[in-house]
């Protein structure tokens, strides 16, 4: 109601009604003939109707560099919620999104391009003596067979980034087995949650 009384043309309103209604293509058309793409993209927005939203910010001669990459920063978490890392991947690239890019990475066990992310990161640059030893860390626990006891341990001796990796690899490895679809939820929950707890921090402790 506070929405549509904000609104002064009865066009407008006709749309928040539609939408309403769940009618959202009619609705976005009335907003582009009352020149409002601006409110057919917080429609979209609301909806998490990303894929469009690119779309329409392309046809925007006002949009920002911004827009566009927090959009393809959303399309990444879309493909990452599905465990399509490849496309994400993608889409994270376009965004910049570091913190995606690593998931991604940790998820298709590419160890060598996660340790550039890392290094490549200002702080840990700034430590140019210990970047062998970065890669080291993160290359050296995945040759272990994944396990929840190994990832326990690295977790324990605050291996972190490490602990995370192998979480990933247990899940994808429990996903090519078929196994509980609970379990593999679980397990990527796991990786996200002892991801999430990485820091700048531990990372230069990983190199002690």
């Amino acid at each position: 109601v506070n929405r549509l009384n904000a609104l002064h043309s009865n066009a407008l309103k006709k749309a928040e009604i539609l939408a309403y209604f769940k009618d959202f293509d009619a609705a976005e058309k009335i907003y582009h003939n009352e020149d409002r793409r601006d409110l057919a993209i917080a429609l979209r927005k609301r909806l998490g109707h990303w894929f469009r939203i690119v779309e329409l910010l392309k046809m925007s001669p006002s949009t920002t560099e911004a827009q566009v990459k927090q959009a393809y920063s959303n399309i990444g978490d879309y493909y990452i919620d599905r465990q399509n890392w490849t496309s994400a991947l993608e889409y994270y690239t376009m965004s910049n999104n570091t913190e995606g890019l690593k998931k991604c990475y940790m998820a298709l066990e590419d160890n060598e391009s996660l340790a550039k992310l890392i290094m490549g990161s200002p702080r840990i640059s700034k430590e140019a003596s210990g970047r062998q030893s970065v890669v080291d860390d993160i290359s050296d626990g995945l040759t272990q067979t994944p396990s929840i006891q190994s990832i326990l341990q690295l977790k324990e001796s605050g291996r972190m980034l490490q602990a995370a990796a192998m979480a990933f690899q247990l899940a994808n490895l429990e996903a090519s087995k078929k196994s509980s679809p609970l379990r593999i939820k679980k397990l990527y929950i796991l990786a996200g949650h002892i991801y999430s707890q990485s820091t700048v921090g531990t990372l230069f402790l990983m190199k002690l």
